[in-house]
């Protein structure tokens, strides 16, 4: 049997539920990240924002293992109040983890 798994490393994030609108699925973010590129990702049922905040070492960076899950990369848009980040309408309901793009040449 094969099985891949995802480990991430990261010291911001947001953990969001995908909500529902009329052209897919939706995720707000705060101000600060507009014009940002971030990872959207999925998370297993069994990943919650407190299993994340257990990963937390001495640096403030969060380490977090899961099964292999689809990453989209997406960038933060503009709202009146928040920023936006639109996701594909199969993830409506999807709890999805947030994080910042990592730089391309790392």
């Amino acid at each position: 049997m094969t099985e891949t798994m995802i480990n991430l490393r990261f010291k911001k994030y947001l953990f969001k539920r995908a909500k529902a609108t009329t052209n897919g699925a939706l995720a707000h973010t705060p101000k600060e990240w507009i014009g940002k590129r971030v990872l959207v990702i999925p998370v297993p049922m069994t990943v919650t924002d407190r299993l994340i905040e257990t990963t937390k070492d001495e640096n403030d960076t969060y380490d977090v293992t899961f099964k292999n899950t689809p990453i989209l990369y997406k960038e933060v848009k503009s709202s009146t109040t928040t920023g936006r980040i639109y996701i594909p309408n199969e993830y409506i309901g999807y709890d999805v983890l947030i994080i910042e793009e990592p730089p391309q040449n790392e």
